[in-house]
């Protein structure tokens, strides 16, 4: 009961949504909620799979878009479980906050927050530090976790929406998971359609490399290398930036296209495939992936470009239908951001994060399936 009325706070009008506002609004105890979020015994991880359900029911089995990417709680002290200065990529400088790997599905007009998990950044994971076993005490950390990065963390959350039976149809993320070839692999690996965001200075092979083992010829001063580098013997690795500028792109023109619902972008494809270069000096040679960019003629806007294992190159149409899922994404966060109070968590523990996020998660859900209700109603 206590939980339904904590949703049901989550979706009243007030600034703060944390749990002693909460509290105060819905006329229950302060103590209440925070025992809900923290000592209250209740499998929250069913919960979430019974919402999971609920929401597949109301889906129809629809095939959709799978979105990753991540979400910023900034936070002021530094006992919160997993707080670190992290850098952020969107800000482009160090926060003071935790950080989320998120997965929402994209099903025509619907948005479904399908995953929240708490990154772990590498000290937080590290158990023999007793500074740091002390505030994952405190934090009520499991110790089976460990840290991952957020690029696995992505992967896992795909993996689980496949075995869980989600249509999707196909996996996209921004630049932060897209620029690490690894995560493009295990997606290939695992059968996984997907199209990605790559920075512009992430480097490629134009043709299939052919690595061999750097010996160096004469011995020099100094301490031997304890790994072996390798080299391509054909052309190096260039930025994708590079590829559409005409200097050193190996066809005469890219393939351009235009989709039907943004008329003023052209999207430019790669008519080859090309190898991600990521680690060739440790001799790792990751899978083909086809190459987009795509480009506004707004000026201050700069080209965006995209890295995908479709059966074809990657279109206009496939660019267009990823973006305005990522939209979407964003959309649905931002809602739970700025309407469901999705950062004013301010527990410290790590039950008591993901509770909190589980609940707003469940509002999100309540105000997607009168959305879907009143779209049918005739």
């Amino acid at each position: 009961m206590l939980a339904v009325r904590y949703v049901l706070g989550l979706l009243t009008q007030g600034e703060r949504k944390s749990a002693e506002p909460l509290a105060h609004r819905m006329s229950v105890a302060p103590r209440s909620f925070q025992r809900l979020l923290t000592q209250a015994s209740w499998d929250h991880a069913g919960v979430l799979q019974a919402y999971r359900r609920r929401m597949m029911s109301l889906l129809s089995g629809r095939e959709g878009i799978l979105v990753l990417g991540r979400t910023v709680f900034p936070k002021r002290g530094s006992h919160s479980v997993c707080v670190a200065r992290q850098y952020i990529h969107e800000l482009g400088r160090m926060v003071h906050c935790q950080t989320a790997a998120d997965a929402v599905f994209v099903c025509g007009n619907a948005a479904v927050p399908w995953a929240m998990d708490l990154y772990v950044p590498r000290f937080w994971g590290r158990p023999v530090d007793p500074a740091y076993r002390m505030r994952r005490n405190r934090a009520g950390m499991p110790r089976h976790v460990r840290h991952h990065p957020l690029w696995e963390m992505g992967a896992e959350q795909a993996d689980m929406a496949f075995r869980q039976g989600l249509n999707v149809s196909m996996v996209t993320a921004g630049s932060i998971m897209g620029g690490e070839a690894s995560f493009c692999d295990i997606l290939d690996d695992r059968g996984r359609h997907y199209i990605v965001e790559t920075p512009p200075e992430t480097e490629v092979f134009p043709h299939k490399p052919t690595l061999r083992e750097d010996i160096p010829k004469t011995r020099r001063r100094g301490r031997p290398r304890k790994r072996s580098r390798f080299v391509n013997e054909g052309i190096p690795p260039l930025p994708v930036s590079s590829l559409f500028t005409g200097a050193h792109r190996l066809k005469p023109g890219a393939r351009e296209s235009v989709p039907d619902d943004a008329a003023d972008t052209t999207v430019l494809s790669y008519q080859e495939r090309v190898w991600p270069a990521e680690g060739y000096r440790d001799g790792i040679l990751h899978r083909p992936v086809w190459l987009a960019a795509r480009r506004s003629p707004s000026p201050g806007e700069a080209c965006r470009y995209y890295l995908g294992n479709c059966p074809g190159e990657i279109g206009a149409r496939d660019v267009s239908r990823i973006e305005q899922a990522r939209r979407q994404a964003l959309a649905c966060k931002n809602l739970m951001i700025s309407d469901l109070g999705l950062l004013h968590h301010e527990g410290r523990s790590w039950t008591g994060w993901h509770r909190h996020v589980l609940l707003v998660i469940l509002a999100t859900g309540l105000l997607l399936e009168e959305k879907l209700r009143f779209d049918k109603a005739p």
